[in-house]
């Protein structure tokens, strides 16, 4: 193995040079089998579906036409399990207290999924005996919401960024990849936002479909380059909803109250800004109520239209200004869940 190799944990990882969904600015790793056998390859980065060029003709639009823009959600109802039939008419939507016309929704559950599964392996989760639960239970969550046409990939991170398992639409490599994690030698500081940060927010964003982030950790970053606020810019340019995970004491965190206030509050700022939502599960026991709630939340989404409060500028970008989203439903027990701002 080079000296520029890491390891994960035993296991022998190499370096492989990135490209496709996956950006580069920490080593993408693979098993060293597969860098001893030229005839092994790391599975392709899932790519956007070819175009053909045409000639474009320009066509001017109207000084007030207004572009409706769109919305994701998740319905629930008061015992978890998805509601599958919402209709427009028992929505209201407001934009800085003010209500706009919601257009239409549509279940999206059946689009194709690009999921992302990130695993802090620091020294603040040395102590946690129950990882290789979690990641049997990951394995089967991601086997009971699979489709034909989706794709995963595995992260894990301490001090730096491992792309466990670069992006596929193969189960086994998945398998494979969190197969890895309990085998690592968990140690050093935390890079959170940078794993976050890992992949080519341009590249996601050409994918159709839905992108989901589940993040175990316990979300207190003390080493990443990236902020927490660019964490959100990568996210919202690619479309992201982050699903944090958050292991509290009970998971091999030592650290104070206060540390484990902060990693909370961090993990629901990354949920409400991208219509994700923070699971807690308080011991092992309820790791798998855990995931039979992510598995609810993914077969309840929908995606909404409405019109803006105000007109985009024609032939200009729309300014990035803040604002505070409200979604509410007429229909009894039923909770949603969605981007707040």
């Amino acid at each position: 193995m080079s000296e520029t190799a890491h390891s994960l944990g035993h296991v022998g990882l190499s370096v492989l040079l990135c490209g496709g969904l996956l950006a580069c600015a920490r080593p993408v790793l693979l098993e060293q089998q597969d860098a001893a056998n030229p005839q092994a390859q790391a599975p392709p980065a899932l790519q956007s579906p070819p175009t053909q060029t045409t000639p474009k003709t320009a066509v001017s639009s109207p000084p007030d036409e207004i572009t409706l823009r769109t919305l994701d959600l998740i319905a629930l109802d008061s015992d978890g399990r998805p509601v599958t039939d919402l209709k427009p008419e028992e929505l209201r939507l407001f934009e800085d207290k003010v209500e706009l016309k919601i257009a239409s929704i549509s279940s999206v559950a059946n689009e194709p999924l690009t999921l992302g599964l990130f695993f802090d392996v620091s020294g603040s989760r040395h102590a946690d005996q129950s990882i290789g639960e979690e990641t049997r239970l990951a394995s089967e969550f991601v086997h009971s919401i699979w489709h034909q046409g989706d794709t995963a990939f595995v992260v894990a991170f301490n001090y730096d960024v491992y792309a466990v398992t670069q992006p596929s639409q193969k189960l086994e490599d998945i398998d494979e990849g969190l197969k890895k994690i309990p085998q690592a030698t968990y140690h050093g500081a935390t890079a959170l936002y940078d794993a976050l940060c890992l992949v080519k927010p341009e590249k996601l964003a050409s994918i159709p479909g839905r992108k989901v982030y589940v993040v175990f950790s316990d979300f207190e970053d003390n080493t990443s380059q990236n902020t927490s606020e660019h964490v959100l810019e990568v996210a919202h340019k690619a479309g992201i909803s982050i699903f944090p995970v958050f292991l509290s004491e009970g998971f091999g965190g030592g650290y104070s109250k206060r540390i484990e206030k902060h990693g909370r509050q961090q993990a629901l700022y990354f949920a409400d800004a991208t219509g994700g939502e923070v699971l807690i599960p308080e011991s092992r026991k309820q790791l798998a109520s855990t995931f039979a709630q992510l598995a609810s939340a993914l077969q309840a989404a929908y995606r909404m239209t409405y019109t803006p409060s105000t007109p985009d500028p024609v032939g200009k970008k729309r300014k990035k200004k803040k604002k505070e989203i409200l979604l509410q439903t007429t229909r009894p027990h039923v909770r949603l869940i969605y981007a707040k701002s």
